[in-house]
């Protein structure tokens, strides 16, 4: 369920070209393999340039255009996979927008959609949510995230920042690496669901959970009339 539309996966290339975010490729289910990083970094950058520092999205046309001539076609295809998947503000793959929603629950479960769901349904989506937010560990990774910030840039990195207004957070609070993190929670959350005992609990993912995280979506991120996919096909 891809949705270009309605987001702009181009998002991903500014934080991704940077030299700083080379450490976070594995974290981010890119890809683990030094050489892989490097080249697909290299494609992330010729997309930046041949936008000349132009919109993400104008980046996102231009490296559609680059990846299937820079690399294979089992890892070019790969690689517009993961930015159509990866979780930004409005994701491409609507799925993700479970990222946003079992945080919403866990930060408020007084505020959740009532919709009917017994004492121990509520109790298995807490244990999924705490199983997700463990997998995330957001202050763990903000704290790698920060000490990354705090070196000096790169000379590629300084020229980003410069042409794309961006800042160190300590400076006057705009991100240098603007929606890593968020890529970040996406790629725990298809761990977290990869990962999680769901056999174990034959009655979950309910449908009641399903109806009250649709509701939430459709408050927030969903396009009208468009359906939330079920948890289990996130991964």
């Amino acid at each position: 369920m891809i949705h270009e539309d309605h987001n702009r996966p181009g998002l991903t290339i500014l934080p991704m070209a940077q030299d700083a975010a080379l450490t976070f490729y594995g974290d981010v289910g890119l890809t683990d393999d030094p050489e892989e990083a490097g080249c697909f970094q290299a494609i992330f950058k010729a997309a930046i340039l041949g936008s000349n520092f132009g919109h993400p999205q104008a980046a996102w046309e231009t490296l559609k255009g680059l990846a299937p001539q820079m690399l294979s076609r089992d890892r070019s295809a790969a690689l517009l996979k993961w930015m159509h998947d990866a979780y930004t503000y409005h994701p491409a793959n609507l799925n993700m927008c479970w990222a946003s929603i079992l945080l919403r629950y866990a930060n408020a479960p007084g505020g959740w959609p009532d919709v009917g769901q017994t004492v121990e349904e509520q109790r298995q989506f807490d244990e999924f949510a705490a199983f997700f937010l463990r997998e995330w560990d957001r202050d763990g990774f903000n704290a790698r995230l920060e000490a990354e910030q705090s070196k000096p840039p790169s000379d590629w990195d300084r020229q980003v920042h410069m042409r794309y207004g961006l800042v160190p957070l300590d400076d006057d609070g705009k991100d240098s690496l603007p929606f890593l993190y968020r890529i970040y929670q996406g790629a725990a959350l298809r761990r977290a669901v990869r990962d999680f005992n769901f056999p174990a609990r034959p009655d979950f993912p309910h449908a009641k959970m399903h109806a009250a995280a649709q509701l939430a979506a459709d408050e927030a991120w969903m396009p009208p009339g468009v359906p939330l996919g079920r948890i289990t096909e996130v991964a």
